[in-house]
């Protein structure tokens, strides 16, 4: 209590102080500090100390250097012992600090719990000193922290054991010597200090009076006088009568019941308090006067809280003692909680906006229980780890019933209720809109591929196409979508179904295109205008000066078209034709150049028949020469050598008709050269002005 509130005391006066619970055997430095620390019983698996801190230590010593040898000071790194302090906090707020300056870090004797009386009990002190140099290690620790801090409080058991010799012997530069006034120890205190003198002489000593009940005169004053002998050589001051007046420490009742630190409890400067024996101890160790400055109203009150005597408060201790050992620290679980939270968060999401698209793709059954068994183990572990961390923190213990259950109610309600999030799978209807170049298509039909199941749909006045009634378990998959429109590509699209109306583009039909050539004959003069077109096609052409014609039309190889052609205006050949040609387009109606210019009865002829033997023209041997006079509708056909019998049998086989139809006056077919030695495959007209039939 004394060091606790000595230290409190330095601190508040701006100076750096470093406290150091040496008392192994029985720890309890902590307790007084309990408020400001966020472990608050140091039962974490971070919590370290004075032990963990000499351990380090000594296995650092006895494992051998990975190459090499060591330097001479190598441990001096190791003996920075602040660095296992852990520093005072406020509660709920920043780390001590007073004036800018004055601060406390504490060194507890080390981690507590049920292996703690082990680790102390286990650790070989002699091997440390005579095996791994723990003099010079200690002497290190010493300097440094001398260097580092202002003030360095050591909390030590008065004996002789090997822990508090080097506390007591090794490390102090001022021994305060606590006892009370009972004659064991008055004497067991006396000689331990004497001892300690005896090792290390000049050192300074300041014996104090402790717990002194000055209602109980009979008893105190012998007590005084023998304190008085047995200390009086020991003490360096020279009025030794003014010093023990002063330094006696009374009976305080309060502070008999729980570790509190007085500054939180009593006004600075109230009569009777503690308070100013505390800082008359502080200037002992320190050699000026210690002004306590009044604590904030708002921060005393939340310290006090930490420190109220609660039957809570009373038994975390007994529990954490019985409880067993905790395998993983607040840090941890904290850890483990934030996580769990976070996925828990994040399927919670999944499932609230995939959910439907789970059951659409059918995993409502057993599928759905191992998705919905991930989800609710996250919850029930983030409930678990939370009350483990939370517990760990405030240093409560939660009943099995509460700590288990709870997690394993979470369990059940999120795995039941998670069926409830499921949407009931109604049908939908499903509306397909065709669009062309132009816009909306009104006519045709629709073909709705689902896989499973194929729909036809007529396309509406409106442009839409409804499918009626779907199954629920089709949303979200995929269809395919066939547009049947005259003049339009008919081709399958795939289409996600997850809206209620799909727009479909479709393109106009592509026709394929083909070249089209071939020859006009007989050919017509240079002054007339020929136009060769094809009916419901916009294409046009003219042949050149031999007749020949080529020309792109729409449509491929056996596709029937109806090709026209035109002379000046007037149409002189209208056939269906097959592609692609090429052609030999004969001319039903034309009049060769200068046929307006033949006298009457002057005749032009074709050849039906022919033979390589032939020599003459005219009717022979079913050699046919047909002579059309410009002035005669065929219904004659003459030559010169023929007979009235040949021009009968003629008149049978119907010369005024050809190719089917009708040959209306002037109509021409091959024509062919005045020796026929041979048929011939172009036309030639009989030169005109030839008025002589050839024999």
């Amino acid at each position: 209590m004394a060091l606790a509130n000595v230290a409190w005391a330095l601190a508040s006066n701006r100076q750096k102080v470093l406290v150091i619970d040496w008392d192994l055997e029985a720890p309890g430095l902590h307790r007084y500090f309990r408020a400001f620390l966020s472990d608050k019983e140091l039962t974490e698996p971070e919590s370290k100390g004075l032990i963990e801190f000499v351990r380090n230590y000594a296995l650092l010593a006895a494992t051998p250097p990975a190459e090499g040898e060591r330097a001479a000071n190598w441990y001096e790194p190791h003996a920075q012992i602040w660095k296992w302090a852990t520093p005072l906090r406020w509660p709920r707020g920043p780390i001590l600090n007073f004036a800018n300056r004055g601060e406390i870090q504490f060194v507890p004797a080390g981690r507590q719990g049920p292996d703690y009386a082990e680790r102390i009990n286990t650790f070989d002190w002699h091997t440390l000193y005579q095996a791994h140099g723990g003099d010079r290690f200690f002497q290190s620790v010493r300097e440094q922290a001398k260097r580092e801090f202002d003030y360095v409080l050591i909390d030590s058991r008065t004996g002789v054991s090997d822990t508090s010799g080097i506390c007591t012997i090794q490390m102090p530069d001022i021994l305060v010597a606590c006892y009370t006034y009972n004659f064991q120890s008055i004497m067991g205190a006396s000689d331990i200090a004497r001892r300690i003198l005896n090792k290390r002489s000049g050192l300074a000593v300041f014996p104090v009076a402790m717990r002194v009940e000055f209602t109980e005169t009979d008893s105190l004053i012998p007590m005084r006088k023998l304190a008085r002998e047995r200390f009086g050589d020991l003490v360096t001051t020279a009025n030794h009568g003014e010093y023990f007046d002063k330094t006696e420490v009374p009976y305080y009742p309060k502070y008999s019941f729980f570790e509190r630190l007085a500054a939180f409890e009593e006004f600075p400067n109230a009569k009777g308090s503690i308070n100013e024996d505390v800082r008359h101890l502080a200037f002992l160790i320190a050699g000026s006067e210690m002004v306590q400055t009044p604590i904030d109203e708002s921060r005393r009150r939340d310290v006090s809280q930490e420190f109220d005597p609660t039957l809570a408060t009373i038994m975390r201790p007994m529990e954490a003692e019985t409880r067993p050992v905790e395998r993983f620290g607040a840090r941890t679980y904290g850890i483990a909680a934030a996580a769990a939270l976070l996925l828990a968060i994040g399927l919670s999401l999944f499932y609230l906006y995939q959910v439907p698209k789970l059951v659409l793709a059918g995993v409502k059954g057993q599928l759905f229980y191992l998705l919905l068994l991930p989800w609710a183990l996250l919850w029930a572990g983030f409930l678990y780890t939370g009350l483990k961390g939370y517990a760990r923190v405030t240093h409560r213990h939660f009943t099995m019933l509460f700590q288990v259950g709870g997690p394993v109610l979470i369990f059940f309600l999120v795995f039941v209720g998670g069926f409830y999030l499921i949407p009931q799978a109604h049908p939908f209807d499903l509306t397909i809109r065709p669009v062309g170049p132009h816009g909306a298509l009104r006519n045709g039909k629709v073909d709705l591929d689902l896989g499973a199941t194929r729909r036809i749909a007529s396309i509406g006045s409106n442009g839409e196409a409804t499918f009626q009634g779907i199954p629920q378990s089709f949303w979200g998959s995929t269809a395919d979508i066939l547009i049947e429109v005259e003049g339009y590509e008919a081709t399958y699209r795939h289409y996600t179904i997850n809206r209620s109306a799909i727009e479909v583009p479709v393109e106009p039909t592509r026709s394929h295109v083909t070249i089209l050539s071939g020859t006009v004959f007989p050919v017509p003069g240079k002054q007339q205008s020929v136009e060769i077109s094809v009916v419901g096609q916009d294409v046009k052409t003219k042949p050149d000066a031999s007749g020949a014609f080529v020309m792109q039309v729409a449509g491929q190889e056996g596709d029937r078209i109806r090709l026209v052609v035109s002379v000046d205006g007037k149409v002189v050949y209208d056939e269906y034709q097959i592609l692609p040609g090429p052609l030999a387009v004969r001319l039903h109606e034309a009049a060769p150049p200068g046929w307006d210019k033949i006298p009457p009865r002057e005749a032009w002829c074709y050849q039906e028949k022919a033979s390589a033997t032939t020599q003459r023209w005219g009717l022979n041997s079913g050699f046919g020469a047909y002579c059309h006079y410009s002035d005669q509708n065929c219904e004659k056909a003459r030559s010169g050598s023929s007979t009235a019998s040949n021009c009968a049998h003629l008149t049978d086989i119907n010369p005024t008709v050809w190719g089917g139809r009708p040959l209306p006056k002037g109509y021409f077919a091959s024509w062919y050269r005045q020796n026929l030695t041979a048929p011939l495959s172009s036309p030639f007209p009989i030169p005109p002005g030839q008025t002589e039939q050839p024999k």
